[in-house]
This record gives structure tokens, sequence and C-alpha cells, in this order.
């Protein structure tokens, strides 16, 4: 498992210099000299709805452990989900 970091914004300093757009995509580094953990694990809920062939579905995951391993912040995942379904057949 892995993945990359994508971050845009812009960065402003103390000094009255103007503001300055940055753009950054590297690589994930998880471990113990890394920056994120590599396990997650949360709570799961949702709702459906089934009539003829529709089906509609909604749901929210909710991440308990904080990804981040070293630099004191924080990261959780949270995760909304809407799905809608339509069955073929019998």
């Amino acid at each position: 498992m892995g993945g990359r970091q994508i971050s845009a914004g812009y960065q402003t300093s103390s000094n009255g210099a103007p503001r300055q757009d940055f753009s950054t995509e590297r690589p994930l580094s998880f471990g113990e000299n890394g920056t994120y953990r590599r396990l997650d694990f949360g709570v799961n809920a949702g709702l459906g709805y089934r009539r003829g062939p529709l089906q509609l579905q909604a749901g929210y995951g909710y991440g308990l452990r904080n990804l981040r391993s070293i630099d004191g912040g924080s990261s959780y995942n949270r995760v909304a989900q809407l799905t809608a379904t339509y069955f073929w057949g019998k």
C-alpha cells in the first residue's frame, strides 16, 4: 500500500511580502522514520433503500486512528459516500 500527497495553496509571510502560490507532489513515507502510519481503523455506518430495480445508499466512515506518526500533527480519514444502483434482470 502506498500513495502520493498532493498539496496546493498559497504562502504568506509576516514581513508583508506578497503571497506566493505553491504546489507539491511527493510520495508518502510510512514506518518508523516516515510521517504516516500505514494501518487505519474506524467505524462505518450506512443506510440503503431499494424499490424495484433502483437502490439508493448513503454511508459515512469515521477514522479513529491518528495517521500522523511524527511532527505532532493530526490526520484522520473521514469518508462520506452516496451510491445509486440499477439492477437489470430478475
